[in-house]
């Protein structure tokens, strides 16, 4: 059974640029091992994530997530089974920071493109809110 979770969090404020960075690509190597699929995005000291896959792997990695202290204040929006997957790869990426841009980038929505027009669109609005909150 495939599962998705989508959430946002803090990032602690002891983390340099070369941290996120390094957790950045950390997450997208791991991710795409264990055949977790999705988009994690780091902008003005805020992830935004959405893992999709198996269940049994997805809630493991999860539940990590759940203790890094390398953020707090979780907020989970989205967590359900799903009948099939949506993405078609995991992209982790740093916004740059562009204040007066609230269009998500197509590298962004290209990720989505797996997904039927009915689940796309609230992606796509979670991410326009998330890019526009910065």
């Amino acid at each position: 059974m495939k599962h998705a979770i989508c959430y946002v969090s803090n990032a602690n404020k002891d983390l340099s640029q070369q941290q996120i960075k390094s957790l950045l690509d950390f997450c997208q190597e791991s991710n795409e091992q264990l055949s977790i699929k999705g988009i994690l995005l780091y902008s003005e000291g805020n992830f935004f994530q959405i893992l999709e896959g198996e269940k049994e792997v997805v809630l493991p990695v999860f539940h990590k997530i759940q203790k890094d202290s390398r953020h707090f204040g979780l907020i989970q929006i989205m967590g359900q089974d799903i009948a099939e997957g949506a993405f078609d790869g995991y992209k982790a990426d740093i916004l740059e920071d562009s204040k007066h841009s609230f269009q998500v980038p197509k590298k962004y929505i290209d990720v989505l493109h797996g997904m039927s027009p009915e689940a796309k669109r609230p992606m796509e609005r979670m991410l326009e809110n998330f890019i526009a909150t910065r």
